[in-house]
């Protein structure tokens, strides 16, 4: 379910970690989560059967951010996350938070 909670932003609950990379050199996070995500921007990535998001180091502590996806992927939890509806990160969209519950 997707909910506006302010502008800039869209929200999806219910998701599962399924894939984690970092060490990239511009410090970038991609993930993939178990189902399609949201993409309101309209950016190339996500596609059908490639469900996968970013975290821009511009725009979020990488540190954060990757500690709650390793979190999440290593204990399967759901998460919540709030997407960008006006920006995309290497033609991906980009989370602006994450939370765990």
């Amino acid at each position: 379910m997707s909910l506006p909670l302010a502008a800039g932003q869209v929200t999806q609950s219910n998701l599962k970690v399924t894939k984690v990379m970092a060490g990239y050199s511009n410090g970038e996070v991609y993930f993939f989560v178990n189902k399609s995500p949201l993409n309101p921007k309209g950016c190339d990535a996500p596609k059908v059967n490639y469900n996968i998001l970013t975290v821009d180091p511009a725009r979020s502590d990488i540190n954060q951010a990757l500690s709650i996806l390793l979190m999440a992927k290593a204990t399967n939890i759901n998460v919540e996350v709030q997407i960008y509806d006006d920006y995309c990160f290497n033609n991906h969209a980009v989370i602006r938070r994450i939370a765990l519950y």
